[in-house]
């Protein structure tokens, strides 16, 4: 399973743009990553039935750390997008309204090129309906809640 943030400050959504090595180029992207760094480890949690959203919640506020230089407070599920049927990769978006910048900025990983940026609202649909973000289920998600958002 895989973490996104939508996170949230004054009608903008904080939007990386992220250089991907299989697209040789920048994508526009929700901050996020892997909710476990190795398939074993990911079995361990299956095995012991463990609660998964809590470690998806964990893998969130860490990958928004790594990524943004963002201390959560406050985090909140808004959907779980589900790959298909006979795929178990699902992405679990959170909303993200309340957090600290940290002093020393981001925590990035060996290679990774990611760059935070603010977006309007209007931008970041822009950027979803132009194919400026590329990962078509954040594109769904991201649509979703700005229609909904002042509802």
């Amino acid at each position: 399973p895989g973490v996104r943030l939508i996170i949230l400050k004054d009608k903008k959504i904080l939007i990386t743009k992220e250089f991907r090595y299989e697209l040789d180029g920048y994508d526009y992207r929700l901050p996020g990553g892997k909710a476990f760094d190795t398939l074993n480890e990911y079995r361990q949690i299956i095995n012991k039935k463990a609660d998964i959203l809590k470690c998806a919640i964990a893998a969130a506020k860490k990958e928004c750390l790594e990524e943004t230089g963002l201390i959560v407070k406050k985090i909140k599920l808004f959907q779980i997008s589900k790959a298909g049927l006979t795929v178990d990769w699902d992405l679990f978006y959170f909303i993200v309204d309340d957090f600290v910048s940290r002093k020393q900025g981001q925590k990035l990983e060996h290679g990774e090129i990611i760059h935070p940026e603010w977006k309007t609202f209007n931008k970041v649909k822009e950027l979803c309906l132009n194919n400026k973000i590329k990962e078509d289920r954040s594109v769904g998600v991201l649509l979703k809640f700005l229609l909904n958002f002042d509802k």
